[in-house]
């Protein structure tokens, strides 16, 4: 079983320092690379300065590795609603699902309530290949004017709904709830999450990505970050 997906396998290469801009030094104007390897060493940074061993990304649900002696923790999404912009029928039942659930939990758990950035990055992987393949387009000879003038609208287009995406990404923060629960061992985490998933029919938490539980405890733990909770 592999503990840990995030080491490095060549603990040889040289460590690089730490920034998301690397100063290019040569003859021509002095100018700044970015380091695509620096958000992923923010997070192996707050792994190693908090409780967290690893994510094991082999093991069903992607439960998380404690390196003090605990054992285990998983971390699953609850769907925010609005309370009290529903009907009081919707009001009760939602209620009611939460008790429900909190009836049937035999073990302590944690709330947790923070603000992430939105995540954009398939919007903009998407938009960005479609703007690849309208600038090839528009590089094909004898293009007819009127179609040329459509593309160049619709080239224009996607390059402004990249931009506004990146913005959202960068300055929108949602907000957004978890529980957290403990094991020592996984079969106890396995009952845990199982319990926790299917005793109510209303109030149902969901397995989250690794890709969030990688950012939700990089926000958790980095006070640099721009998360709260």
């Amino acid at each position: 079983m592999k503990l840990n997906p995030f080491k490095k396998k060549n603990k040889a290469m040289p460590v690089q320092e730490k920034g998301s801009l690397n100063l290019v030094a040569d003859n021509q104007t002095p100018r700044y690379k970015y380091d695509k390897n620096w958000e992923n060493r923010v997070f192996l940074d707050t792994v190693k300065a908090s409780n967290i061993k690893s994510i094991l990304t082999n093991v069903r649900g992607a439960p998380i590795a404690l390196s003090n002696g605990f054992g285990y923790m998983q971390i699953l999404g609850v769907q925010g609603k609005d309370v009290f912009t529903s009907s009081p029928a919707e009001q009760v039942e939602l209620i009611n699902g939460y008790k429900q659930w909190l009836d049937a939990i035999d073990f302590d758990f944690m709330e947790i309530t923070t603000r992430l950035p939105t995540d954009t990055r398939t919007q903009i992987f998407e938009l960005k290949h479609k703007l690849e393949i309208v600038i090839q387009q528009l590089l094909l000879p004898n293009l007819d004017e009127r179609v040329r003038v459509q593309m160049e609208m619709r080239r224009d287009g996607l390059i402004n709904s990249i931009k506004v995406l990146e913005i959202v990404e960068r300055e929108h923060f949602n907000t957004e709830f978890f529980i957290a629960f403990f094991g020592r061992t996984l079969e106890e985490l396995n009952y845990k999450t199982r319990v926790s998933l299917t005793v109510s029919t209303t109030f149902k938490p969901q397995m989250i990505s690794v890709e969030k539980k990688e950012q939700l405890i990089t926000t958790l733990y980095d006070p640099n970050r721009n998360g709260e909770f």
